[in-house]
């Protein structure tokens, strides 16, 4: 789990004698985060930066300011610590590239990016930088993603509506003087899971949804991730699109737009994966101790008569005939 700071925290660093810039913003990252080395500044011995960081709830949320320059979260540096937590990293201003677990881009004012702290990554910001991000614990995020490891370093746009509160809302929260708050703990837990659901929606978006510069191949991933989760839960019969959409955090017209030109649906993806374990479970001589109600019901049917009429259209013959042609 990630250290988070009992109270607002605050550095800021600009020319110092006797000391680089390079060593006092290294220093003041790592008070705020993690070992981290900053180098290649563009404005040498002028460089400027600040950064608050504050807790709210379970995550810790941070602003930064500064010149350009280079990140690295380097492998000694991850050896340091036991840290493990994601950053969700928005810019304000300017942009920054980076690579990270094999991948690399560019994140630009309106994306966002998705870093794990135990593994390495570099990053390089433009001159007048600025962000807002924050960190949470990776079990946060790891139950409400399919794979967290695929949605880190994919840069993904964000839409109007969570680019405007990541910028205008985080920052607020960090304007905020430690003495005004009193007991807001149920208030910050509150912020904390809504501050996680919108990026959870937006990486959701981007990893089903198929936006930016998702290629084919991945949309192909991302409907097998859907199919399998389907098929780990065909015996729930309250399973929907909506509750499909829900576990991977987008919208049910996203989830629907991701199976466009795949030849199905949603639904009938549901339906299909039911009616083929039903069929199995038929033929199957050791389900011969249930009955065709039962076994309708084991697949997530509700209704048997509903069943038997799909079962029909899909093969051309009733349930009970494909009982009746076991090879036994």
């Amino acid at each position: 789990m990630f250290t988070q700071p009992e109270s607002k925290q605050t550095f800021i660093t600009g020319p110092q004698k006797g000391r680089s810039p390079a060593a006092c913003w290294s220093r003041a990252l790592s008070n705020c985060f993690f070992p981290i080395e900053a180098s290649n500044f563009t404005a040498k011995s002028r460089f400027q930066g600040s950064v608050t960081v504050r807790s709210v709830g379970d995550i810790n949320v941070s602003r930064m300011q500064s010149d350009g320059h280079h990140l690295n979260r380097t492998k000694s540096g991850i050896a340091k610590s036991s840290q493990e937590s994601l950053l969700f990293i928005i810019p304000t201003q300017g942009h920054f590239s980076f690579e990270h677990m094999g991948r690399e881009g560019l994140v630009r004012h309106g994306d966002a990016l998705l870093l794990k702290t135990s593994e390495p990554y570099h990053t390089v910001c433009s001159d007048k930088y600025a962000n807002v991000l924050f960190e949470v614990a990776v079990p946060k995020l790891e139950h409400r993603i399919a794979s967290v490891e695929d949605a880190c370093g994919r840069t993904m746009t964000l839409d109007s509506a969570s680019r405007w509160f990541f910028k205008q809302t985080l920052s607020s929260m960090l304007d905020l003087e430690n003495d005004d708050e009193t007991d807001q703990n149920a208030i910050s837990n509150e912020l904390s899971n809504y501050i996680v659901s919108l990026a959870v929606k937006n990486i959701g978006l981007h990893l089903l949804g198929g936006q930016g510069n998702a290629s084919s191949t991945y949309r192909e991933g991302a409907r097998q991730r859907v199919a399998t989760y389907i098929l780990d839960n065909l015996s729930d019969a309250d399973l929907t699109p909506q509750k499909i959409a829900d576990h991977h955090g987008v919208s049910v017209s996203y989830l629907h737009k991701l199976f466009h030109g795949s030849g199905t649906t949603v639904t009938q993806l549901i339906i299909e994966k039911r009616l083929s374990m039903c069929l199995e479970m038929l033929r199957n001589p050791a389900c011969n101790g249930l009955s065709v109600t039962e076994i309708a019901f084991q697949a997530g049917f509700s209704n048997s008569a509903h069943f038997s009429t799909r079962f029909r259209k899909q093969y051309g013959f009733p349930p009970r005939q494909a009982r009746a042609s076991q090879d036994c």
